[in-house]
C-alpha cells in the first residue's frame, strides 16, 4: 500500500453524505476563530517616530502611561479623530495622536503651537454649533494647551476656545523662531527660563534622585530646550545653561520671562474701596482637591467656606468682590485665570488647603509667579503671620492661575489637609474668620503703598 493510500481513504470517509455537513461546519468554526484572532491583535503599525507618549484617553492632558522606544511594531485597535487606540508588547493599551505620526515638525505632544491653514473660527466648546468666539487667518499662531478628539484648546484675545484641528498646522514652541503670536491671541512661551525659586538644582536626569549638577543662583537663566515627565508624572524641563551645560529643572521652580512681559506691574488703584478682587476658591465638583478623613474634611469645602468669609469682610471694606465659584461646582484653571482678566481684577486671591506625605508638615505658604506680584505676596503674608500657626513664608509658585493671569494674582495654601492639628483649627469659623481679616489687611497695605509710590 503507497502512503498516500490512507489519506484517499480518510478523504472518502470524511467526504460521505453523512459526515461532509459536519467536516464543513468544523472547518467555517477553526476558520472563524482564526479570522477573530487575527483582528484581535489589530493592524500592526511599525513606529518609527521618537518621543511618542502612550496616553490613557485620546487627549495630550491625559496621563502618560509610557514612552514607546522605536523602531517598534504596535497593533491598532480603533481610529477616532486623529487618535490610534493601539496595544504595545501584546498587553498594554492606550492612545497615540495620529497627527505627530505623519508631522516631520511634531517631536513632541506638549508645548503645541498652531498655524491656521485658512480663515479658521474659533468656537466656545468642542461642537460647531456652538457660539464663535474669534476667528484666525490664515498664516496665524496661538498656542495650543491640549488636544483632544480632533479640537486643540487654545486662547485667543483672553478667551479660551477650541479649533478643529483638521483647520491647522500643529508644531511645538521650542522649534519656531516665532517670538509674537500674530493674532495678539495669548503669550506664547519664550524660550528663556528663568529659576525664581532658591537653593534649587541643575539635575542630570528627569528625576529629583539624580546627580545634581550644580545648584542653581537665584534668578538664573536658562534656554528651554524641551519638557519631559518623570515616571510619577512630576514635569521637568530640560534646559541650557550660557556656558552651554545641559540638564534638567524641576518645572516647579522655573518661570518663563514671556508670560511676565504683559503682566500688570503695580495696583491701577489706591484704596480697596475702589478695587475690584477676584476670589479662587480651589477644586470643585468632581476635583475635591486634598482629603481628610478623620474628622472628614474636604479640600474644595474648606476653600469654599473661607473665601465666602474673604468675600465678607472685602465688601464690609466697600471692595467689589467676584467669586469664582459659590457652590460646589467644576471650573477649569483656565477659566479661572479668564474670569481675572475679564473683570480686570486689581488682585487675584485663590483659596487653597495644603497636603504633603509627611504630617508633620503644617502652617500657611504664599505663592506667586510673577515677580511684580512679590509686594501683594510679602503685605498678604505679613498679616498672615500673625495667626496662631506656623508659617511657611513667600514662595515661587509655578500654578497655572498665576502663570496665565495678567493681573496681581497670588495662590494662599491656608493649612495642611495631612496634619491633624491644622484640620481641627481650621475648620473652625473663628481661623476662617481670622484669616479673612489678615488677607483684607493685607490688600488695603498693598493698595496704600502704591498710593504712597
Amino acid at each position: 500500500m503507497t502512503t498516500i493510500q490512507p489519506l484517499i481513504y480518510l478523504l472518502r470517509n470524511l467526504l460521505t453524505p453523512r459526515k461532509f455537513p459536519r467536516v464543513i461546519t468544523l472547518l467555517l468554526i477553526l476558520l472563524s476563530a482564526g479570522s477573530l484572532f487575527i483582528l484581535s491583535l489589530g493592524t500592526p503599525l511599525t513606529l518609527t517616530k521618537e518621543g511618542v507618549v502612550l496616553r490613557s484617553t485620546p487627549a495630550t492632558n491625559s496621563g502618560a502611561i509610557q514612552t514607546l522606544t522605536t523602531p517598534q511594531t504596535v497593533f491598532i485597535l480603533k481610529e477616532e479623530s486623529g487618535w490610534y487606540k493601539i496595544r504595545v508588547n501584546g498587553k498594554e493599551e492606550g492612545w497615540i495622536p495620529i497627527w505627530m505620526l505623519n508631522n516631520e515638525q511634531v517631536q513632541s505632544d506638549q508645548k503645541l503651537l498652531l498655524q491656521a491653514n485658512t480663515s479658521t473660527p474659533v468656537y466656545q466648546s468642542e461642537n460647531t454649533n456652538s457660539p464663535v468666539v474669534a476667528t484666525l487667518n490664515a498664516g496665524d499662531t496661538a498656542p495650543i494647551s491640549s488636544e483632544a478628539l480632533g479640537w486643540a484648546k487654545v486662547t485667543v484675545n483672553k478667551q479660551i476656545g477650541y479649533v478643529q484641528t483638521d483647520k491647522i498646522t500643529i508644531m511645538n514652541e521650542a522649534q519656531t523662531t516665532l517670538t509674537q503670536i500674530s493674532t495678539d491671541s495669548s503669550i506664547l512661551a519664550s524660550e528663556v527660563l528663568q529659576v525664581r525659586a532658591t537653593n534649587q538644582a541643575f539635575l542630570a536626569q528627569a528625576n529629583n534622585m539624580s546627580d545634581i549638577l550644580y545648584t542653581i543662583e537665584p534668578n538664573q537663566q536658562f534656554k528651554f530646550i524641551s519638557s519631559t515627565q518623570d515616571a510619577n508624572g512630576v514635569e521637568f524641563y530640560l534646559a541650557e545653561d550660557e556656558r552651554g551645560q545641559r540638564g534638567y529643572i524641576d518645572s516647579a521652580n522655573a518661570a518663563f520671562e514671556q508670560y511676565s512681559k504683559t503682566h500688570m506691574n503695580a495696583p491701577k488703584v489706591a484704596t480697596l474701596a475702589e478695587a475690584t478682587i477676584v476670589i479662587d476658591a480651589g477644586h470643585g465638583g468632581e476635583d475635591a482637591g486634598a482629603v481628610n478623613d478623620t474628622p472628614y474634611t474636604l479640600e474644595k469645602e474648606v476653600a469654599l467656606s473661607t473665601s465666602k468669609a474673604l468675600q465678607a469682610e472685602l465688601e464690609a471694606k466697600g471692595a467689589k468682590v467676584i467669586m469664582i465659584r459659590t457652590e460646589d461646582a467644576d471650573v477649569s484653571l483656565e477659566e479661572r485665570a479668564s474670569l481675572s482678566e475679564q473683570y480686570q481684577a486689581d488682585a487675584f486671591i485663590s483659596i487653597h488647603y495644603d497636603a504633603a506625605i509627611d504630617e508633620e508638615w503644617s502652617g500657611t505658604t504664599t505663592y506667586y509667579y510673577h515677580n511684580s506680584d512679590r509686594p501683594i505676596a510679602d503685605f498678604i503674608n505679613n498679616e498672615l503671620l500673625k495667626l496662631k500657626t506656623n508659617n511657611n513664608g513667600v514662595r515661587f509658585g509655578n500654578y497655572l492661575v498665576l502663570r496665565e493671569n495678567d493681573q496681581p494674582s497670588i495662590l494662599l495654601e491656608l493649612g495642611y489637609m495631612s496634619n491633624l492639628q491644622d484640620v481641627r483649627l481650621f475648620r473652625t469659623e473663628e481661623y476662617q474668620t481670622n484669616v479673612a481679616k489678615a488677607i483684607t489687611t493685607g490688600l488695603e497695605q498693598y493698595f496704600l503703598q502704591a498710593q504712597a509710590e
